[in-house]
């Protein structure tokens, strides 16, 4: 006999019980019973069977039958259908990065709040902490005045910059992880505009995804890049390279179009996803970039561009 891993977890749930303390009811190991609800082991032992179904209430056998109500176990673990729109290039990132792990693409998207506000947090009190530093080194600065007496007070006392500290400590306080609060204030002169900055490329969360993404790769780890985060178009970012390049079977024009969202993962034929079928794979995808390519000539061409000028 075994366990079904969804009918374990809808007794447990219906016992109001969670694996912990099902675990000290049924004198069963946590990690056992962990196990089995991830479908890592069926746990055909037959003491530990008669274990968790006395523990649940429940007969031997029934933990070895589908749940009668196929929506009973996402009533019961309070899960959600969403509907969210995301960019091609993000939807295959989601899927090359849950196949990286071997992990349910639906876990990575339920950690995605966690970890995004893990970094929002770090890099609010990365920009805190670098405040605090700029302002010691100024007032050590301002300090040096008397020593510069023939020098006007500017040379040694910006107040200008001071003023945008508290622009800049509020627009923490406010969780702005863009800056956009710092760059709102229509008195701040251009000469504190970083030269050519972009606001989806360079604002200050995006500038510490890439910092700790550059420590990932000084450790020897393949790190991923992000070009930006525009507001309303969702991010631009490199992910998922080495599992792309399976798929693309060492091309690199197929891979690139893989990870850049030109060719959705999800569009692929079923027929054509086994390795056997490379050939037929690679002929598919590069069908579709021709097409997508001309799609895009024929877009252009209406509004009156002409694309020779991007050619090499």
């Amino acid at each position: 006999m075994q366990i079904i891993p969804e009918k374990l977890i809808v007794l447990r749930k219906a016992a109001r019980l969670t694996v912990q303390k099902l675990a000290e009811e049924a004198l069963v190991g946590r990690a056992t019973i962990t196990r089995i609800e991830n479908g890592r082991t069926t746990a055909s032992n037959g003491t530990t069977i008669k274990r968790l179904a006395k523990a649940l209430g429940c007969r031997p056998e029934e933990l070895s039958t589908p749940p009668e109500d196929g929506n009973l176990l996402t009533a019961l673990a309070h899960r959600r259908s969403v509907k969210v729109e995301m960019n091609a290039a993000s939807h295959n990132a989601l899927l090359l990065i849950a196949a990286r792990y071997g992990e349910q693409a639906a876990t990575v998207l339920e950690l995605a709040p966690l970890l995004f506000d893990m970094v929002a947090t770090e890099s609010l009190l990365e920009r805190r902490q670098n405040l605090a530093v700029l302002r010691q080194h100024r007032d050590a600065i301002s300090e040096m005045s008397d020593r510069f007496p023939h020098l006007a007070e500017r040379f040694t006392w910006d107040w200008n910059a001071a003023s945008f500290d508290d622009r800049e400590e509020r627009s923490i306080a406010r969780n702005d992880l863009r800056g956009e609060f710092v760059h709102a204030d229509e008195t701040m002169d251009d000469h504190f505009y970083p030269n050519d900055y972009d606001e989806s490329a360079d604002n200050p969360f995006v500038a510490h995804l890439r910092r700790r993404w550059g420590q990932i790769s000084e450790a020897g780890y393949q790190s991923p890049t992000i070009e930006a985060m525009p507001r309303w178009t969702g991010p631009y970012y490199e992910i998922g390279i080495a599992e792309a390049g399976k798929i693309a079977g060492g091309d690199e024009d197929l891979r690139a179009a893989i990870v850049s969202g030109a060719i959705p993962i999800v569009s692929i034929p079923t027929d054509l996803r086994n390795e056997g079928r490379m050939i037929e794979r690679q002929a598919w995808m590069r069908e579709r970039i021709a097409e997508n390519a001309e799609r895009a000539d024929a877009i252009f061409k209406d509004l009156g561009i002409d694309t020779s000028l991007f050619e090499e």
